[in-house]
Order: C-alpha cells, then structure tokens, then sequence
C-alpha cells in the first residue's frame, strides 16, 4: 500500500510540475506576441510618419505650400465653420496663385489636410522654400494670410498660435 503511495504522491507532483511548466510556458508565448505586436505597432508607425513626410516633401511650389498650411492650419481649430474658412482661404490663395491652378491647389491642399499632419510640421517642412522662393514682403503677405485665416476661427487653438508663432520666427530669418 505504501508503494501505491509514494506513486501516486509521484505522479501527483509529476502533474503540478507539468502545469506549472505548461503555464510558464504560456506565460512566455505571451509575452512573445506582446513584443511582436510592440514591434509591428512601432513599424507601422514610423511608415506612417514617412507616408506622412512624403506628401509635404514633394511640393516645390511656394504657393502650393502656402495653401495647404492655411487649410491645415484651418482644420487645427474644431469649431471653425467649414465654408467660412474654405472660402476666406480660396481668397487668400486667389491672391498668389494663378487662377487656372486655384482649383487644384484647393482640392489638394484640402487632401492633405485631412490627413494626420499639424501646422507646426508644415513650417517645419516648408520654412526653406519660403526662404529660399520669396522675397520679405512675400513673407509678411504669407503671415498676414495665416493670421486672417486664424481670426475666422472662434477662439484659436493653441496649435494654431503656436503654429502662427513658428512660422513668424521660420520668416523672419
């Protein structure tokens, strides 16, 4: 009797090893996965970031740049009404663009906007191309704009003060 005993208390403590090990073993799948879906979080967000900078980073046209940092730096404020501040940038765009091309800067302009990038970002990106295609009455013409298109905005975000901000520092020099 004492033999089927010591087996069973074997066998017993054979099981509870084998689920503990079972368990760690879990334990470490897990963790595994949780690293693997870190690591694709990471990737899939530094693609987005380029998939991002490569929209802005194609434009060459000073113009262009301009209108899509009044449409960006239109969407910063959330209780801006739409076709208030689509036509208030229309106009102000009106006024360096050619009339054949107004339409299609508008429409991508607005494309862009509506994607993941902030006003800031668009100084950041096209402060060279200001500097480098306009002359300094060119460069208060584009803060005066920006400022316009801020005013029609109830209360400005602090996104779109700060971005105001940025881009008269990124002109001045």
């Amino acid at each position: 009797m004492h033999i089927l005993a010591i087996l069973g208390a074997l066998l017993g403590g054979g099981a509870i090893w084998y689920w503990r090990l079972k368990a760690a073993r879990d334990v470490g799948s897990e963790v595994v996965d949780l690293l693997g879906r870190a690591r694709g979080a990471y990737r899939m967000r530094s693609f987005r970031v380029k998939a991002e900078g490569s929209v802005l980073s194609t434009v060459d046209d000073p113009a262009l740049a301009a209108c899509i940092l009044l449409c960006v730096l239109a969407n910063e404020s959330p209780h801006a009404a739409a076709h208030l501040v689509e036509a208030e940038v229309r106009r102000q765009v009106s006024q360096i663009a050619a009339a054949d091309k107004l339409d299609e800067m508008m429409a991508y302009a607005a494309w862009v906007a509506r994607g993941p990038v902030d006003a800031s970002d668009c100084v950041r990106r096209f402060k060279n191309l200001w500097r480098a295609n306009l002359t300094l009455v060119e460069r208060r013409q584009l803060l005066h704009m920006a400022v316009a298109v801020r005013a029609l905005t109830p209360g400005p975000a602090h996104g779109q003060k700060f971005a105001i901000e940025t881009l008269e520092k990124a002109l001045a020099h």
